[in-house]
């Protein structure tokens, strides 16, 4: 008489299927197919030069795009400090370009900050146009890319960037796990972006994230292909509404670099590079958003100041960060 798995097996044997009849279960065990081997895929490389800063990260920094400005004698002493920043260098310029170096240990930071136009001088000086190598006359950092002679002039002019950089690679040194952020208002804004391509040159393996608001065009070609072809810097620029500065188009030579946030009244978009890109799906700026400011002169002016920015992240981005922040680039 068959025993119940002999019957079993006698029933498969019939639809083509092999069994090993009268085997006890370890037996079986050894002859059965060992699985597949696990395929491994190769990790997926995220580009940092697209990753969102977070909003807390926006909110810093832009928090400190503004203090910079009420620093004056007292520097680094400044109450206006806060209190988890440790202050490690100031300086202001007879031009009136101001730079404050800031370390925190809660979000492990070293970060440059510059302040903005805030005076008459700093005006006349934006009115420099001409294009010249990109840093330190007679020591260009590159040769080949031309930048906005004023600011260029702001940021590097009097020695200023070298002693930045000093500063900065004695704290690189110190807290070499940190990350490198820069950030300002306005022209404060336009140094910010310099300076961040600059530390680049000489930290080459280190990602560097630039978040500045209002800011305006400061190089052309060259300096766009530049700062967006390198894949450790991070650029995103906050635009307010009508923003007169971040949206002048003046000499059609010079170009915006990095990605475009722009915060408007009904919600918070974010532009891939500013142009878009048709192949990748992404949208650009639309084709009056340089022209819509001047529009309103007035409320582009208005717009352009710092408080409006903080007041946005404060009261729109962090009640409802899905609609007045953003974590993904616009899609055609």
């Amino acid at each position: 008489m068959l025993t119940l798995f002999q019957m079993i097996a006698t029933a498969l044997t019939l639809f083509g299927v092999s069994v090993a009849v009268g085997v006890s279960y370890g037996m079986y065990e050894k002859f059965k197919t060992p699985p597949a081997p696990k395929i491994h895929s190769p990790p997926i490389e995220i580009d940092f030069r697209l990753t969102f800063p977070s909003l807390n990260e926006t909110i810093e920094f832009t928090n400190l795009a503004d203090i910079v400005y009420v620093l004056d004698e007292n520097g680094c002493s400044d109450t206006a400090i806060p209190n988890s920043n440790q202050c490690h260098y100031f300086r202001k310029k007879e031009d009136g370009t101001e730079v404050v170096v800031l370390t925190s240990d809660d979000m492990q930071y070293i970060s440059v900050i510059y302040a903005g136009t805030d005076e008459y001088e700093d005006i006349m000086r934006d009115t420099k146009t001409d294009l010249v190598p990109f840093g330190p006359e007679g020591n260009s950092i590159e040769p080949e890319v031309f930048v906005h002679e004023g600011f260029n002039l702001q940021t590097f002019g009097e020695g200023l960037f070298d002693e930045v950089l000093a500063v900065v690679t004695k704290l690189h040194q110190r807290y070499p796990t940190y990350s490198f952020y820069t950030a300002g208002h306005s022209l404060g804004a336009s140094n910010c972006l310099l300076a961040a391509a600059a530390l680049q040159k000489y930290f080459p393996d280190v990602k560097i994230t630039s978040i500045s608001i209002g800011t305006p065009r400061i190089g052309d070609n060259t300096w766009k292909d530049y700062v967006n072809e390198n894949q450790n810097l991070r650029i995103f620029r906050f635009v307010f509404k009508l923003d007169i500065f971040a949206r002048i188009k003046g000499d059609s030579t010079y170009q915006h670099v990095g990605h475009t946030v722009q915060l408007n009244e009904e919600e918070a978009k974010a532009f891939y590079f500013h142009e878009g890109d048709k192949i990748l799906g992404y949208k650009g700026v639309t084709e009056d958003w340089q022209e819509k400011s001047f529009y309103f002169p007035i409320s582009g002016s208005f717009d352009h100041l710092a408080k409006n920015y903080i007041s946005y992240l404060y009261e729109k981005s962090s009640v409802n960060s899905k609609i007045y922040y953003v974590n993904e680039f616009e899609y055609i």
